[in-house]
């Protein structure tokens, strides 16, 4: 008997231990850990919507997302043509719902919550949406997506070397007209 009141006696310890333990987490939480929060539950239940999506992935990359999106990457929502932008290509391209999603949080207006619950949805009676397994260029906000094969490194490389040829040759001295910068984000698709 009393090895069961000890056993009793240290769950509810170790159960308060716990509870503590997840408030004190949740009450260090910054403003990215947040976004990174918020890009994440949006890519689940997107997923969870649709009976898939392959979620993993863009929940697993979600920090760097916001890292990139945040910090990094130079672009503009209200103009997503912008000629001098960073551009993201994506090989890992079931992983769209990543860009889906981030496109969505960041602002650009024709990555609506209801283009979002398209997501991997049939597409009939005349249903159409920008938000599928492989969006491309033709998609704001999208410059390429690929398989895991690789192909989006071999297209990262092109985009870098038409950038910074373009820089080479058009900007004067000590004044960047091309800065652009390419980023690549390369994986299984899980």
């Amino acid at each position: 008997m009393p090895s069961t009141t000890i056993l009793e006696t240290n769950g509810a310890a170790l159960d308060q231990k716990r509870q503590g333990s997840i408030k004190d987490w949740r009450a260090s939480l910054d403003a990215d850990d947040h976004a990174v929060l918020a890009l994440r539950n949006l890519v689940f239940d997107l997923c969870l919507q649709n009976g898939g999506g392959h979620g993993g992935s863009a929940i697993g990359i979600a920090a760097i997302g916001v890292a990139l999106w945040k910090y990094v990457m130079r672009y503009k929502p209200s103009n997503p043509d912008w000629f001098d932008r960073d551009r993201f290509v994506l090989s890992n391209g079931y992983t769209s719902m990543f860009l889906c999603a981030l496109n969505h949080l960041t602002g650009f207006e024709n990555w609506t919550m209801d283009e979002l619950k398209g997501y991997g949805s049939a597409k009939t009676d005349g249903y159409k949406t920008i938000c599928h397994f492989h969006p491309e260029i033709e998609i704001p906000g999208i410059k390429v997506t690929t398989g895991q094969l690789g192909q989006g490194i071999a297209n990262a490389v092109g985009l870098a070397i038409a950038s910074k040829n373009l820089a080479a040759r058009y900007n004067p001295p000590r004044f960047d007209v091309v800065k652009s910068r390419i980023y690549c984000m390369v994986g299984d698709e899980v």
